[in-house]
């Protein structure tokens, strides 16, 4: 459930670790519900989502699957294809029902502030994958199951209104009360508290580090300093609205609430360097009090009683949705699924051991568990569970990896990656090549021995 709405939360980052190409037929209806038609275009995206959901059971009923086999019987007289399609149209469903909402509650169209974002993320992302290789960027939106930029776009823009409906209702106790979530207020009541104690005279500083679930405040403990765009829209506009030495009321963003002060912008704060013509002036400055929504799962649990809503009706799926065709992808020399032989990892000639979870190879892409990995490149290393994030330090440079994300922190910039962390049977996952490289590590693969030599 968690990687459920953790997928939505995150706009639907391209992927570039598929379990599959999906070949989406024209935006046909494939299932209805409700009312309500589900399309190719709104399930084809959702299929890697579907193939994790189901995984766990897959894995039990087959134990020795060296490569997923997507024509064997899984259950109910469905192929192990069928059923991940069939439950692709349920999270689609589930899409269809929080949007319904968001016309109701009104917040069912995005602001110049949220498209330019979303622009900007699409750019970003085009330079990124062309860069990696001719025509990557249409190469990974297709690998991702979407048809087109437009098609990848569209979805962006439905992610963001849905959390909009989200955000909506979390600070509605009628539209909370109306779903039975009536008692999932406390985290903007813990907000309210420590914005009193400010206001009563206690030091913004001393309380911020007390109290903020910002895992930047380790990079950045005496604030940010920031361009249009790099923050979310409801921080950077709060910001902006701030006077220098202002403190703003909480703000409710998809990470939590923020209690916002203005600050001169300092280069130390800089999330990421100058431009040509840009001169520090030109810049944003805050300090902030996060206080996490996700503490006391808001977003998790509403998104669970519109699941449960879905399951109140039954799903017509219709002929169509099986015309989205599967083809396994052809995988280098070394590359397997989840499971495969033992991977050897050594660190300046000394074998690293894994404990409790063995590294994994995906899609050409090498994940081992964090803990292990870090303290044997020396680095110091934190869990915070409320964000899912990893911090890591190491001479100087701090890492931040976050559960499902693709974009990382490195030392106070983001990175787009090629690879997120993620969970697998209660371990944390992350990408080997990008950490050791980035704490300036030199990485070598020797496919003969299934070795990883990691050296300085």
């Amino acid at each position: 459930m968690t990687k459920k709405l953790l997928s939505l939360m995150l706009a639907v980052a391209l992927l570039t670790l598929p379990i599959y190409n999906v070949i989406a037929i024209e935006n046909v209806v494939v299932a209805t519900v409700d009312g309500i038609n589900i399309t190719a275009d709104d399930v084809s995206f959702r299929f890697r989502e579907a193939e994790n959901v189901l995984w766990p059971e897959y894995h039990e009923m087959f134990p020795n699957h060296m490569d997923v086999d997507y024509d064997v019987e899984f259950r109910d007289g469905l192929t192990f294809a069928q059923a991940i399609r069939r439950e692709a149209v349920r999270l689609a469903a589930t899409d269809a029902f929080i949007l319904r909402e968001a016309v109701r509650l009104g917040t069912d169209s995005l602001t110049e502030d949220e498209i330019d974002a979303i622009n900007v993320h699409i750019i970003s992302t085009r330079e990124h994958f062309d860069r990696m290789e001719p025509n990557g960027f249409n190469i990974a939106l297709t690998e991702a199951g979407f048809r087109d930029e437009n098609h990848w776009r569209v979805i962006l823009e439905n992610q963001r209104i849905m959390q909009n409906a989200f955000m909506a209702i979390i600070d509605n106790p009628d539209e909370m009360a109306r779903l039975g979530l009536d008692d999932q207020d406390s985290a903007t009541e813990r907000a309210n508290a420590i914005l009193k104690r400010i206001r009563a005279g206690e030091d913004f500083d001393t309380l911020m580090h007390l109290y903020s679930e910002d895992p930047g405040l380790i990079a950045y403990p005496n604030g940010y300093t920031f361009a249009a765009g790099v923050m979310v829209p409801e921080f950077e506009q709060s910001t902006r609205n701030l006077a220098i030495g202002e403190i703003s009321e909480p703000i409710r963003t998809a990470h939590g609430y923020h209690i916002i002060m203005r600050i001169e912008p300092f280069e130390e704060g800089m999330l990421r360097p100058l431009g040509e013509n840009e001169n520090l002036s030109d810049l944003y400055a805050a300090k902030h009090i996060l206080i996490s929504a996700a503490q006391n799962d808001e977003m998790m649990v509403i998104f669970n009683a519109f699941e449960a809503m879905v399951e109140q009706y039954d799903i017509v799926f219709l002929p169509a949705l099986d015309d989205i065709s599967v083809e396994p992808i052809e995988r280098e020399v070394g590359s397997t699924n989840w499971r495969t032989r033992r991977i050897n990892v050594y660190v300046n000639h000394s074998s690293v051991e894994f404990d409790d979870a063995e590294p994994i190879i995906l899609y050409d892409t090498t994940f081992v568990p964090f803990r292990a990995i870090f303290e044997a490149l020396g680095a110091d290393v934190e869990w915070h569970d409320y964000t899912r994030t990893v911090a890591a330090t190491l001479d100087g440079m701090t890492i931040e990896l976050t559960i499902d994300n693709l974009i990382a922190i490195v030392n106070g910039e983001g990175v787009l990656l090629d690879s997120w962390a993620f969970i697998d049977n209660n371990r944390t996952f992350v990408p080997l090549r990008f950490i050791a490289e980035n704490f300036g590590f030199y990485v070598e693969w020797d496919e003969y021995t299934n070795s990883i030599f990691i050296e300085n």
